[in-house]
Order: structure tokens, then sequence, then C-alpha cells
């Protein structure tokens, strides 16, 4: 690939697909979004605050807000009072979220064994740290904050 080519065609591609992919893989489920953000509040139950999932999911807090308010309107996880930190709300998922987690994280494995089928376990170590030198030398970069929103073809609904 030529440098002075931009790489933001294939990476606004590849994403378009796995989450067009993951949201067909998961449809059955009801829920329609947000599934690495309830993965990352699973992984994380009663130790994630509202603003430490914003952090980790590169976030404002209003978009973080609305994601929480859609996972908890959906009942797949709660806030409480953080009891040391009464200005901070730590998330929780529900019962009807752990039913789900396992569903989440095979069609995530199976999406990524989709996307490296034919690559060799050296270039998937490769290609593995590569994409965390890219995210580190981005960290390094000033950018201004912007969101980036994927929908269905047929609904104006963010996924």
């Amino acid at each position: 690939m030529n440098q002075d080519h931009p790489f933001i065609p294939q990476f606004i591609g590849i994403t378009r697909r796995y989450i067009g992919a993951l949201s067909s893989m998961l449809q059955h489920t009801g829920l329609d979004r947000y599934y690495y953000p309830l993965l990352l509040v699973h992984y994380n139950d009663g130790i994630i605050s509202q603003q430490q999932l914003a952090n980790a999911l590169y976030k404002d807090k209003v978009t973080t807000a609305r994601i929480i308010d859609y996972l908890t309107e959906a009942e797949y996880i709660y806030r409480q009072q953080n009891p040391t930190d009464k200005r901070e709300q730590l998330l929780f998922t529900t019962p009807k979220a752990q039913l789900l987690i396992p569903e989440i994280l095979k069609a995530f494995n199976q999406l990524n064994l989709i996307a490296l089928k034919s690559v060799s376990d050296n270039d998937r170590t490769v290609f593995l740290s590569v994409l965390a030198q890219l995210e580190k030398n981005f960290n390094e970069v000033p950018a201004n904050e912007f969101q980036v929103l994927f929908t269905r073809k047929d609904e104006s609904t963010p996924l």
C-alpha cells in the first residue's frame, strides 16, 4: 500500500461489515446494538463507572449516557451509586444480560475467525501488534472529538 493512500476506506469498510454481520448474527436476541459496551460492563461488573466506560469506548459523557440509558431500558444493565463516591454511578449487568453474554462472545469469536481465516498464526500476531502500535501512535496525536454512526439501510437508528 502506498503511504500516500489513506487507510480510512479500509478501516471504515471493515468496521461497517463487522458491525453489520454482528448485528445480523445477534438479531434474534432483541438487542440490536451496543454489544461491546455490554461486554465491557459485564467484564467489569460493579467496578466500572459511567466515566470509565466512556473512556474505554472513546466516547463523550453524553453519548455514553445514551448507551447506558438504552441498555438500562432494555433491562441489560443497571446503575447503582458508588458507596465510596456519591458522585459516581457503578454499572452492573442484569441476569437477562448474563444469559446473553455467551451468545455475544460466540458471535464476536465467529467473526474474528471469519476475518482471519486465511491469515497465518504469525501474520495474526504481527497484525495485532501493528493494530496496537497504530492505536498507540494515534493516542499521541491531538484530535478533535467526533463520532461515526453506522445505521441500518432500513432504519435511522445508529448501531
